[in-house]
């Protein structure tokens, strides 16, 4: 095991150093293409080998790399590498893999997803023996809790805190639960960073829910999600500053993740969820949305529907503004005086037209008589 160790950390160096020379090629080719000047040539086929080689050697030390990591990563293989090394080093190796993984250039290039992937595994590693090592999941909690901030608020590390969170979700849900999600959510100023930070809590809603141990902090997460959905809601309605395109993306992606974490919640809980506070505070949101689309009809007004329903129809017009009630009675006596002249109208149009039948038959037999 220690050999395996020993060998998976110099295989993630050299998958770093694979990266790094991919991605100097491709930016060399780029500028290469860029000052011919839009002229067409057939790059030198060495070149053009070597490059195909160096992509082919990052995904193949990607694949083993990611293989070794998760037999490593077994319960029983887990427990005899955290007694290697102090807490302290575990979080020194720890520290050194983050800074790595974050500072790698080109994370958006295909060969970089599998140095990304290799690099979230191994920095779990580290942090699942230190909790062997120490019994705390401190070091976990706060590397989850930078990789966080750096997701709202660094440019260009959106791939590597996603594939990494992803990892925590689903080996370690428990360190994840008391991160200021909503708090970091409602600060991200890039609106497709939002949605897709959206999107991955989503994701994760089940991991969470499975956590029967922390059932009241993952309720804790749960009510403050399914609050900043329906908060969601009601911006993609009244901001002014967002454009028409972001606020239907927003809707899209606000009530998918606003139904999941209703019905998920209703799952950890034995309590009612139709009817409660927090059933009429999303209603609410959701029957304000569907007033206000232009186009009664449609995925995002069918899903305010079904978020309609939460709330009794007795209690539905609570969501609503209520009229006075002297306006009330005098609509119900003027509807009741409109269905009474309906009513005598057409009483009248039937006699008149029983009259008129009645008098056929004698006008007939008259002009009979005068033939």
């Amino acid at each position: 095991l220690l050999f395996c160790f020993e060998l998976i950390q110099k295989l993630h160096a050299a998958l770093g150093s694979a990266c790094r020379r991919a991605a100097k090629a491709s930016a060399e080719n780029e500028a290469e293409q860029k000052g011919k000047q839009g002229k067409k040539e057939k790059r030198n086929s060495t070149e053009q080998s070597m490059q195909d080689l160096e992509v082919a050697l990052t995904e193949r030390l990607g694949r083993v790399l990611r293989q070794g990591l998760r037999n490593v990563l077994r319960p029983p293989s887990l427990k005899k590498i955290a007694a290697w090394q102090t807490p302290a080093q575990w979080e020194q190796l720890a520290e050194a893999v983050y800074d790595s993984s974050l500072k790698s250039k080109h994370q958006d290039l295909a060969h970089h997803q599998h140095q990304l992937q290799a690099g979230a595994l191994l920095l779990y590693l580290c942090c699942a023996a230190h909790h062997q090592a120490a019994n705390s999941w401190k070091l976990g909690e706060r590397l989850a809790r930078q990789l966080l901030e750096s997701w709202s608020t660094k440019k260009g590390v959106e791939n590597y805190c996603q594939i990494t969170l992803k990892v925590f979700a689903s080996r370690g849900p428990a360190m994840l639960l008391d991160l200021p999600w909503t708090e970091t959510l409602r600060g991200t100023a890039k609106p497709f960073v939002q949605r897709s930070q959206i999107a991955f809590v989503s994701d994760c809603l089940p991991h969470f829910a499975a956590l029967q141990t922390d059932k009241d902090r993952a309720l804790a997460l749960f009510d403050s999600f399914i609050r900043f959905c329906a908060e969601c809601l009601d911006k993609s309605r009244t901001d002014e500053s967002m454009t028409g395109a972001n606020k239907q993306k927003l809707r899209r992606e606000a009530l998918p993740a606003l139904r999941l974490a209703l019905k998920l919640r209703s799952r950890l809980t034995s309590e009612e969820l139709k009817g409660s506070e927090l059933a009429k505070e999303v209603a609410a949101a959701a029957s304000r949305l569907r007033e206000s689309l232009p186009f009664k009809g449609g995925s995002v007004f069918m899903r305010c529907q079904e978020l309609c329903k939460l709330v009794p129809k007795t209690e539905a017009g609570s969501t609503q503004q209520k009229r006075p009630a002297q306006d009330s009675k005098e609509g119900s006596a003027k509807r009741s005086k409109d269905q009474a002249s309906a009513s005598t109208t057409a009483a009248a149009e039937k006699s008149g037209a029983v009259e008129k039948k009645a008098k056929e038959p004698n006008a007939k037999r008259s002009r009979k008589a005068s033939t």
